[in-house]
């Protein structure tokens, strides 16, 4: 799981700068779903490393676990959305 959330930012990260550079920028810009993506995993990663029952009522633990596999979801999600954001100009340049 965490090679697939820490890959994604790779390679939408050296995605939006090689379309910065070509003067595409906008296409990849961010979009809703990448910042849920990151609210979930800046939730997850405290609720896993705590790891106890907070407050009496909440188990961080097992919220942590479904945020984390809430988050590599929307990982794959929002990269296959900024992938075909930017296949247009990638076709463009490829040709």
């Amino acid at each position: 799981m965490g090679l697939i959330i820490i890959g994604r930012e790779i390679a939408i990260s050296a995605l939006r700068e090689w379309m910065a550079q070509i003067g595409a920028a906008k296409s990849v810009a961010v979009h809703m779903l990448g910042k849920l993506k990151t609210t979930a995993q800046m939730v997850a990663i405290p609720f896993l490393l705590y790891d106890g029952v907070l407050f009496g009522l909440v188990d961080t633990g097992v919220w942590g676990t479904w945020l984390i596999w809430i988050s590599a979801i929307l990982t794959v999600w929002s990269m296959v959305y900024y992938l075909r954001k930017a296949l247009p100009e990638i076709r463009k340049r490829v040709k």
